[in-house]
Order: C-alpha cells, then sequence, then structure tokens
C-alpha cells in the first residue's frame, strides 16, 4: 500500500522538500505533520505527574549519540521540544524563532518556572548557543544521570481516552478466575439490558 499517495488523497497532505544546505521550511499553521499523526487524540493520565516538562528546544549535535538518546527521552516523556544544532543555526533560524514565539506565549504554568527551556548535556556548555533564543527569560536545564532517578523527568502514561470497566473474580471452580468486562464488550451490554429489566421489575412490585 502506498501510504504517501494516501495521505496526500486521504488527509489532504502537501508534499515539502527539505532542500540540501537551504534553510528549513516552517509547517504551515494547522496543517498536522506525520509525526504529529501518531500522537492524535492522546493525552496524559493522570496517574503520572512530570513537573520536569519545560517545552522548548534541546541544544547539542545532530550527529552525537548521547544528544539523540538524551533528546528521543525528553521527548518520550512528552515535554514538548526542537533539537537545535548551534552549528546549522543560518539553517534553523526560522524555525526556531516561530517555536520559540510560540513557547512565550503560552498561557502560564501551573508550576515550576516559567519561560523557554534549552535542554542540553551537563558536560556541554551552551553560553554561546544562547545569543540565537534572544528575548531574554531563558531556562537551562541539564541533562545527567540524576535527572532519570524517577523524581525529576518522569515518563507519562499516555491514553487515549478513559471507561469504566466491571471486574468480578469467580471462586465456585476451587480456583479464583478474574474476569473483566469492558464497556465495549457486548456482555456489559446485555449486563446493561438485564440491569434496566431488574429495576423496572422492582418498581412494579413496590407499587
Amino acid at each position: 500500500m502506498d501510504y504517501t499517495a494516501l495521505a496526500q488523497t486521504s488527509l489532504h497532505g502537501v508534499r515539502s522538500i527539505i532542500q540540501n544546505g537551504a534553510e528549513v521550511q516552517i509547517a504551515t499553521p494547522g496543517r498536522d505533520t506525520i509525526a504529529s499523526l501518531n500522537r492524535s487524540f492522546m493525552k496524559r493520565h493522570y496517574a503520572v505527574q512530570n513537573h520536569w516538562d519545560w517545552p522548548g528546544f534541546y541544544v547539542g549535535e545532530a550527529d552525537n549519540v548521547d544528544d539523540l538518546i538524551n533528546f528521543w527521552n525528553l521527548r518520550a516523556a512528552d515535554i514538548e521540544m526542537l533539537f537545535f544544532d548551534p552549528r546549522y543555526a543560518e539553517r534553523l533560524k526560522g524555525l526556531a524563532a516561530q517555536w520559540a514565539t510560540i513557547v512565550r506565549q503560552a498561557p502560564a504554568r501551573p508550576h515550576g518556572p516559567q519561560g523557554l527551556a534549552l535542554w542540553h548535556r551537563i558536560e556541554q556548555p551552551i553560553d554561546d548557543a544562547c545569543q540565537h533564543f534572544g528575548g531574554g527569560g531563558l531556562r537551562l536545564c541539564n541533562v545527567d544521570r540524576p535527572i532519570w532517578n524517577g523524581g525529576n523527568v518522569r515518563a507519562p502514561i499516555m491514553c487515549f481516552g478513559e471507561g469504566t470497566a466491571l471486574a468480578s473474580i469467580d471462586q465456585s471452580g476451587g480456583t479464583a478466575t478474574p474476569g473483566v468486562i469492558t464497556p465495549s464488550s457486548p456482555a456489559l451490554a446485555r449486563l446493561q439490558v438485564e440491569a434496566l429489566i431488574l429495576r423496572r421489575r422492582l418498581r412494579s412490585q413496590s407499587v
């Protein structure tokens, strides 16, 4: 199956070509990218709270494995950020300026410091790179081993939605057998109908 053609015909996709050495194009506002489709309709579950989720940039080198792993893991923790390599500042300046504006104009966060976060390896100073993010309000976030100790950056549980389910344990056979009825199962629908019939019978008997 040609998924590229399918995205263009069914989703009205627009092909964007990044020229080698040219400035990276800014995505059209209001249009999703292929990467964003993977996160569509997903949200965080309240069971895991991550307060180290300041949005901004990861400043590193595109050919450094540690930088790529750090960026990947931080994005997996649902931290909104773009990768910025100062060596290619001219190619990334338009995209970086747009993203920095979006972060700075976002509503105030309910916890922690505000501003534009610049994540980076602790052994890699980024003082010179800060000049590419003018406007002040920068927050430097060091990435080292202790940051993954479970008390700082925490990977959230992502889900598409929530719903109730009925669980039961059958011990009639000598061995406990758990059973779960999901909201979409025919068994739950039948149980709801039987409960409605039972309520009507009880009402008729009480009259």
